[in-house]
């Protein structure tokens, strides 16, 4: 028997499922080195994910999905044990060279429409992160 943790990992994957931030981070940031087992968009799903629910560094990045559903992070059981800090380091590295104010600007445009948001009162926090509404 096998006990895996979920925690708020539901709801943050339909949060970004919604958001479509799997595909816009895969057009952003395109894994063109077939021996990359993980993606870099995926990498950066799984980094994303582990900030929102532990805030481990990212040497720690393994250890902590680990204790979750792999699928909880977007992997199957293999791709566990190839989610390192190289991996998410190389996945870093290809976000720093992308068009990050086009990726940007595409998750602020797919949030305002798919979740409806005005944009009359804007506040730019980028150290928190807050989830309110039915």
């Amino acid at each position: 028997m096998r006990s895996e943790r979920l925690g708020p990992l539901p709801l943050i994957n339909h949060l970004l499922g919604r958001l479509g931030l799997d595909t816009l981070l895969a057009e952003a940031v395109p894994t063109t080195d077939r021996r990359q087992r993980v993606p870099h968009a995926q990498a950066l799903g799984v980094l994303l994910r582990s900030i929102l629910v532990e805030r481990e560094p990212i040497y720690r990045q393994q250890e902590t999905v680990a204790t979750f559903a792999p699928e909880a992070f977007g992997l199957d059981g293999v791709d566990v044990a190839h989610v390192g800090d190289d991996v998410i380091g190389r996945a870093l590295d290809r976000l720093f060279d992308a068009d990050r104010g086009t990726l940007l600007t595409r998750v602020v445009v797919a949030a305002v429409r798919r979740f409806g948001l005005s944009l009359d009162e804007l506040h730019d926090d980028s150290t928190s992160i807050k989830v309110t509404g039915q």
